[in-house]
């Protein structure tokens, strides 16, 4: 991987390259381009020899560039290769958007309505394109001093792609990608409805914003000795079916019941009980920031 590291950046003026991440999708590093004199950002693919992990970072590269042209919150990209031939030179050029993520990471009730509102504006944008992030957690939040950034749209797909999969009319099925404990119980085993796309993504950012305040995800305490990956997800949509997690105002003394409420109900297991967009979210946290007073604990 650093050969190919080094070979891509001598072919595309990068110098200095820092690896700052990795996971099963790939290795990222922060290059510097003297031309611009600004760091950048460099993701290789861990996809493998096949023709479907040439497709899969194609897809995820062109599905980021879509929604970031007209968001600052996710990484601008700005070029991609993707040969089915050799995976060590498959690359995405992006926008550096910090070395750290909130993976981690207990924050203040303030702090975390900031990070919520940058984070679910960006989201909107993605759901305003029919992009399906599908993986959001921490670890896929990037914090830079005050900026939030949104990366890794390695399990982002398109609404009509995830359409034609519900309606079982796409060839090419693919199985479930996301991550168990933040995942939406309707994505774990099923094709998600269309009317659900969305709501998917809200789940998922629930448990973000519930693991930035109190510390730990709220379904994620699975049974001592449990070695069955079946058993583990079993248990996982059991307690999400029984809302079997701590309230926050238990953990978190300083969240007003009306803000842990709206936590609470993005991580509800009907879709349908969730609040009905990313919009609607943005605007609740506006409030907030416009008139804490009304969000005090009582």
């Amino acid at each position: 991987m650093t050969d190919s590291i080094d070979e891509i950046c001598i072919a595309n003026g990068f110098e200095n390259p820092v690896r700052i991440g990795a996971g099963g999708q790939g290795v990222v590093y922060k290059v510097f381009f003297p031309f611009e004199q600004r760091d950048f950002a460099i993701k290789i693919s861990g996809l493998g020899y096949t023709t479907e992990g040439a497709r899969a970072f194609r897809r995820e590269a062109s599905l980021q560039r879509r929604v970031s042209r007209d968001h600052p919150r996710i990484p601008y990209v700005y070029d991609f290769n993707s040969p089915e031939s050799n995976p060590s030179l498959r690359y995405i050029i992006m926008d550096y958007a910090g070395d750290g993520t909130l993976l981690n990471n207990v924050l203040p009730v303030d702090t975390v309505v900031d990070v919520a509102l940058s984070l679910v504006e960006a989201l909107d944008a993605c759901h305003k394109k029919l992009v399906v992030h599908g993986d959001v957690k921490p670890s896929n939040v990037c914090l830079d001093g005050s900026r939030v950034s949104l990366i890794d749209f390695g399990a982002a797909r398109q609404y009509k792609d995830l359409e034609a999969e519900y309606r079982g009319s796409d060839s090419e099925r693919t199985f479930f990608q996301g991550t168990i404990g933040y995942a939406a119980p309707e994505r774990v085993f099923s094709f998600v409805a269309p009317e659900a796309f969305e709501s998917s993504d809200i789940f998922s950012t629930g448990i973000t914003l519930y693991e930035l305040l109190s510390g730990k995800k709220p379904f994620h305490e699975l049974e001592e000795g449990r070695r069955n990956p079946e058993d583990t997800i079993f248990t996982y949509l059991r307690r999400i079916r029984e809302k079997d997690y701590v309230p926050l105002q238990a953990s978190v003394p300083a969240i007003s019941e009306r803000l842990a409420t709206l936590v609470h109900s993005m991580i509800e297991h009907d879709p349908h009980h969730r609040p009905a967009s990313f919009r609607t979210i943005a605007d609740e946290f506006a409030k907030y920031r416009a008139s804490k007073s009304e969000y005090l604990p009582k």
